[in-house]
């Protein structure tokens, strides 16, 4: 399906000067609007709804709020007034969790597809990271574009910064969306694998090559794995390893924290996708755990699947303060996250891994 180009009202929206980027003829972004007198990069909400309401006329819009720090605004102003609200609330720098991606995409589709006429406009705080995640997802699902090209698109419509998504985690989460959608059979697995009880246990994080003075405070830098702290369980032969039972959330933030002259100080974080990061380790054996030759029999009498999962993250793929890139000098060469992937087997299971296996052998790659 070949990409629109933007809509007539990309460049003349209204009387008014507003933060309102059509990357699509039915799909805008803007900044959080406010209910409160227009600043700078913000729209007063009854200003953009009436922009809304002239361009596209009463029912035929949709805004989608991403913001989890505070919405901004009442939004019975919006429905009051002719549209329709959808509240997906996400962390600020931070990816979407990817199931949740998933959903809001699919959410905003079928709200397109009621209508020609319907319009959907999405906005964060400024109307970047958060936004830029679903609109690059949106534009990989419905045009079949590639990450990079999809991330280009919004750079350039998106007027405001033109930046795209910049956030390294981010990122990561746009590419395992790109590695979701390239295959039906990679997407029964991921689906297969939501109802599986899958979990990531024992993890064990350890931070590679660290700068001297890291090396020997490694006693004061706090690792949180989704907010529970782990554990020190060595500092030697150039590397400082943490640990912590479990991990319950297919998505995991680690977060690195270093106590300097009793100051708290924000080293670096990165989030990854446990469930995809075994999709990637699958993949990558083709013919992990003998799939071919165990009899479906044994299925029923250990259901209880069993994996070991190693991501490496460099320096240069940590997000810095508040997910930018700053962050400070290089005091680490990588960070390795290692874990246990538990999971109930099932007949379908096994059946979608060997669809999956042999595609690798054939030629899918990660």
């Amino acid at each position: 399906m070949m990409l629109p180009a933007p809509g007539k009202y990309s460049t003349v929206i209204h009387s008014r000067k507003l933060d309102l980027s059509y990357i699509l003829p039915n799909v805008a972004v803007c900044s959080g609007p406010t209910d409160h007198k227009a600043k700078v990069c913000a729209n007063n909400i009854t200003d953009l709804v009436e922009a809304l309401n002239r361009n596209h006329a009463k029912n035929n819009w949709m805004i989608v709020n991403l913001r989890e720090e505070k919405m901004g605004y009442d939004p019975s102003l919006v429905t009051h007034m002719g549209g329709e609200f959808l509240y997906r609330p996400f962390k600020d720098h931070s990816p979407v969790p990817l199931f949740s991606l998933l959903e809001t995409v699919v959410e905003i589709e079928e709200f397109l597809q009621q209508s020609p006429n319907h319009v959907v406009v999405v906005h964060c705080k400024h109307g970047k990271g958060r936004t830029g995640s679903i609109i690059v997802a949106y534009l990989m699902f419905k045009f079949g574009l590639c990450f990079r090209e999809a991330n280009e698109v919004f750079q350039e419509r998106r007027r405001a910064f033109r930046t795209g998504i910049t956030i390294p985690s981010q990122i990561r989460y746009m590419h395992y969306f790109e590695f979701f959608l390239r295959d039906k059979k990679r997407q029964q697995l991921y689906r297969q694998l939501l109802k599986s009880e899958f979990q990531a246990t024992d993890v064990k994080i350890r931070v590679v090559n660290p700068s001297r003075s890291l090396l020997d405070n490694a006693k004061d830098m706090l690792v949180t794995i989704n907010g529970e702290r782990a554990s020190l369980q060595e500092a030697e032969n150039m590397q400082i390893t943490y640990y912590c039972a479990v991990s319950r959330e297919p998505d995991m933030v680690v977060r690195f924290n270093f106590n300097l002259n009793s100051i708290l100080q924000g080293l670096g974080r990165v989030w990854i996708n446990t469930i995809m990061e075994y999709m990637y380790q699958y993949l990558a054996t083709k013919q992990s755990f003998n799939y071919f030759e165990r009899p479906k029999s044994k299925v029923k009498k250990n259901p209880t699947q069993v994996a070991h999962c190693l991501v490496t993250i460099p320096w240069s793929e940590l997000d810095g303060f508040k997910g930018t890139k700053n962050k400070g000098v290089k005091l680490l060469e990588n960070v390795d996250i290692e874990f246990t992937a538990t999971l109930k087997n099932t007949e379908d299971m096994v059946f979608i891994q060997r669809q999956v296996a042999l595609a690798g052998m054939l030629g899918m790659k990660k």
